[in-house]
C-alpha cells in the first residue's frame, strides 16, 4: 500500500430507484453501462483513473485537481435516462493498493479524502450544478 495525495471523486446516478422501477433489468443494465461509459471517458480524457462502481456510483481518482474539476463537470452535464449525475471532489491523502481476502483483492484507496468525497455527495445532489468540492480542491484547482 502506498500513500499519496490525490484527488479523489464520487460520480452518483440520481433516482437509480426511479430507473429500476421503469425499465427492465436489461435496460437497466444498459442505462448504467451508458453512464459508466460517458463518465468513464470524461475521467480518462482528462488523466483519472476508475477506482472501482459501487452500485450505480463510480469511485475514482486524479493526480491533479484541475483535471478533475473539468472532468467533474463533464459528469455533472450529462443526463442518463432523465436522471441527473451528482459529483463531488475532494483532494487529501489516501492509502491504495491492494486490500481484501487472499482469494479476492482489488486495488482500491482509502482514506479522509475519500470520506470526504462520500460525504459531499449529498451537497452535490443539491447543488445547481450538481458539482461539491472540498476547500482544498476548490484552492488547488
Amino acid at each position: 500500500m502506498a500513500t499519496k495525495h490525490l484527488t479523489v471523486g464520487f460520480a452518483d446516478l440520481s433516482n437509480f430507484l426511479r430507473i429500476q422501477r421503469e425499465q427492465s433489468t436489461e435496460d437497466c443494465v444498459q442505462t448504467l453501462q451508458s453512464f459508466f461509459q460517458s463518465a468513464g471517458d470524461a475521467i480518462y480524457a482528462h488523466g483519472g483513473r476508475i477506482i472501482k462502481y459501487i452500485g450505480d456510483a463510480i469511485l475514482f481518482t486524479f493526480p491533479d485537481p484541475r483535471e478533475a474539476v473539468a472532468a467533474a463537470r463533464e459528469i455533472a452535464a450529462l443526463e442518463v435516462s432523465g436522471s441527473q449525475v451528482h459529483v463531488s471532489l475532494a483532494t487529501g491523502e489516501v492509502v491504495e493498493g491492494p486490500i481484501g481476502h487472499p482469494s479476492f483483492q482489488v486495488n482500491d484507496v482509502l482514506g479522509p479524502a475519500v470520506s470526504e468525497a462520500a460525504l459531499l455527495l449529498k451537497e452535490a445532489a443539491q447543488a445547481p450544478d450538481r458539482l461539491a468540492l472540498c476547500e482544498e480542491t476548490k484552492r488547488r484547482a
